[in-house]
């Protein structure tokens, strides 16, 4: 065997050795990763508030030496690699351990957006696991004129002026039209427009559940219809839903002006009620 076959044998068994080697390392990292999402894991998650602070329960989390931290701010958060804000303005909760199965924050302020995130830490693991949502510490429906608005996106829910039986989610909404201003009736749980106009003397348009798409028709047959029934804040937060159901106004993600509004079950769409003064 003369010395060129002996070196490429020689080349051939370190390359072997290195990608073994690398196998390895990444199979371990692999392992690792994988444990440590596992030990920072937290499961049957909720956030609840009031309008002056935000609390949340959970079920299990993935190792009892996990510690929980809440956080809340007006605008995103975005945390360092060991799970603390970069920014040192965001409202903290004190650090409670996981199998408290429970934390709290406050004060908020009313009727603001909060961004809300539940970090889940360790000693003994590297990294962080993130819990974020968002909320509007509002939890009552406003007693007179109010548009509703998608939590993230400008604009309403409006009706249809040139047909009163349609219903659209109308982006950057302009209040010169009263076609977006709705009222809601606490004995008969409706949402209704103001009205079309002053002398108007039809029945306003109210909104309903048809087959699963937000529609309007008049307050007067609507107010014995469960599908024209609806709360707010009862089944998820921020949620409009048909009274004592999960089914929800939904809307579909990106959202475009003039979408339609579904009504689905559990839906993950979150509305705010603003009052609007006339």
């Amino acid at each position: 065997m003369n010395g060129a076959n002996i070196f490429l044998i020689v080349v051939i068994v370190l390359l072997l050795v290195a990608a073994i080697t690398f196998l390895i390392l990444w199979l371990v990292k692999g392992g690792t990763q994988k444990d440590q999402k596992k030990q920072l894991a937290i499961t049957g998650l909720k956030f609840n508030y009031t309008t002056t602070s935000v609390s949340a329960t959970w079920d299990a989390v993935g190792n009892p030496s996990n510690i929980v931290t809440l956080y809340a701010d007006t605008n995103p958060i975005n945390f360092n690699a060991e799970g603390k804000p970069e920014v040192g303005t965001v409202l903290a909760s004190s650090p409670v351990s996981g199998t408290s199965k429970t934390i709290s924050l406050s004060p908020l302020k009313p009727n603001t957006r909060y961004y809300v995130d539940l970090v889940v830490t360790n000693p003994n693991f590297v990294g962080f696991n993130p819990n974020p949502d968002i909320i509007f510490t509002s939890e009552t429906i406003p007693t007179t004129n109010f548009i509703i608005q998608e939590i993230n996106t400008i604009g309403a829910i409006a009706l249809n002026t040139k047909d009163q039986t349609k219903v659209y989610y109308q982006v950057g909404v302009n209040k010169s039209d009263i076609n977006d201003i709705w009222t809601y009736n606490p004995t008969d749980f409706t949402i209704s427009t103001r009205g079309l106009g002053a002398s108007s003397t039809a029945p306003s348009p109210t909104l309903y559940n048809n087959n699963g798409v937000l529609a309007a028709k008049d307050a007067t047959s609507a107010k014995a219809d469960p599908n024209a029934q609806w709360t707010y804040n009862v089944n998820g937060n921020n949620r409009w839903c048909i009274k004592g159901t999960t089914t929800c106004m939904n809307l579909a993600s990106p959202i475009s002006n003039l979408s339609p509004i579904a009504v689905t079950e559990n839906s993950a769409t979150k509305f705010v009620n603003i009052p609007i003064d006339l």
